[in-house]
């Protein structure tokens, strides 16, 4: 029996050779996969805080660019090699793995191309020389100004964790706070479903909150303005350099879901348990103050109530704006008695029309009250009532009920305000 040659046309054996490169292709891709998980492992093997950078900046800067020009041109070989077969020769050739004489030697290499290795080796020097020693098109054209004013990069990568400095206060807080997060992970999970749209984390959410009350932020678009480019921020909250920032109506929802759930006030107590802040604690003698917080209410929402007694204003007909005039028409209250028995605000009607002292102008507001240890001065307890004239007395025995359930005497100090009879009985009286 005679087997049939059949002679092979050009386009297939064109097309066999695509398929041996492709293998090449993959194995290329392959080492580049590999080579990009050793440098992800050896920034963060690199990057913690207690290895000397200095030190290792003397001898990783020339090891790494002998390894690094190896690793490439061993990976080169492979995308270059017109078969993955052809590979591992042009591997050894190049390390000189293939000695001199043979056919795919140093000195049959150099003959292939016309010229011995004396010749060659001059030539490699040379080169090496200006590709080590002289300076690439990116640092000739670093002094000259682009038209726009700004210097582009290639490739930057930032640490957030080297740019904050070990000193700075926000890391013994952050590192307080998180041990108190992790305690309420449970009080997390009962609060969001496990399907629907991915919420805002609520670790980083809380932590966001201590920033805009640290740093006196008033609104939360201002606080996601700050989140943009700040690096600090974004570090304390946890948010990569590449991730986006939340939409501050976003913000907003989660965050009064949050406060719906009381993890505030079960965050600060947390805080207050914890080893290391207990010890910097007073249980034995507190403060108490309250002040005004205005409310997000303006004095032309205070409208007359309803004629039906009781009733909640945003109900009542009130006064409504005239035609042509607008929702924020001008109004002039001289002359008007406005009290809160007669009046409400149609925005926010918990405010109460309240003035701070004689003279003093009245505003609508809430009152806010802070328990204070006088070890060191920090707020242990805080809370926010209606704006009244005993809502302070009545605050503070709330504030102080839970300290003085103890054999031993504790003590309260307070304003000239508090120094009423009854309030003093009844802080005198035994728990």
């Amino acid at each position: 029996m005679s087997l049939l040659t059949v002679p092979l046309s050009h386009d297939d054996v064109h097309f066999r050779a695509l398929a041996r490169r492709r293998y090449g292709f993959i194995i290329w891709g392959l080492i580049n996969g590999v080579y990009l998980v050793v440098n992800h492992g050896w920034r963060v093997y690199a990057a913690h805080p207690w290895r000397d950078k200095a030190a290792y900046a003397r001898w990783t800067g020339p090891v790494g660019f002998v390894l690094t020009f190896v690793a490439v041109v061993v990976a080169m070989l492979f995308f270059r090699a017109p078969t993955v077969t052809s590979a591992p020769d042009l591997l050894r050739g190049v390390f000189g793995l293939n000695g001199f004489g043979s056919q795919h030697g140093l000195a049959a290499t150099a003959a292939a191309y016309g010229t011995d290795l004396k010749e060659a080796g001059k030539w490699i020097a040379i080169l090496s020389f200006v590709a080590l020693a002289c300076p690439n098109t990116l640092e000739l054209l670093a002094p000259y100004e682009p038209a726009m004013g700004v210097k582009p990069k290639l490739l930057s990568y930032v640490d957030l964790e080297a740019r904050v400095g070990k000193d700075h206060p926000l890391r013994t807080i952050r590192g307080i706070v998180n041990e108190a997060l992790a305690a309420l992970s449970g009080e997390f999970s009962a609060l969001y479903a496990r399907i629907g749209r991915p919420s805002i984390p609520p670790e980083k959410l809380l932590r966001a909150m201590l920033l805009q009350a640290f740093y006196s932020i008033r609104w939360e678009r201002q606080l996601m303005e700050r989140l943009e480019f700040d690096l600090l921020f974004r570090w304390f909250v946890g948010i990569g350099v590449d991730d986006a920032v939340w939409d501050h109506s976003t913000f907003s929802k989660n965050r009064d879901r949050l406060l719906e759930g009381d993890l505030a006030a079960k965050l600060l107590s947390a805080v207050l348990t914890q080893p290391r802040v207990k010890r910097l604690l007073s249980t034995d003698h507190f403060s108490v103050d309250g002040t005004l917080v205005e409310a997000w209410a303006s004095m032309k929402s205070f409208r007359p109530k309803s004629l039906s007694s009781g009733e909640d204003p945003r109900n009542g007909s009130g006064e409504p704006p005239t035609p042509g005039d607008g929702r924020n028409r001008e109004a002039d209250f001289h002359g008007q008695k406005r009290s809160n028995a007669t009046h409400a605000s149609t925005t926010d009607p918990d405010a109460r029309l309240y003035r701070k002292g004689p003279g003093k102008e009245a505003k609508l507001c809430f009152m806010g009250h802070a328990l204070m240890e006088n070890r060191n001065g920090f707020v242990v307890d805080a809370c926010l009532t209606e704006a009244n004239g005993h809502a302070e007395r009545i605050a503070a025995l709330h504030l102080i009920e839970p300290r003085a359930d103890r054999p031993t005497r504790i003590t309260l100090g307070a304003d000239r305000g508090n120094d009423v009879e009854d309030f003093v009985k009844l802080l005198e009286a035994p728990a």
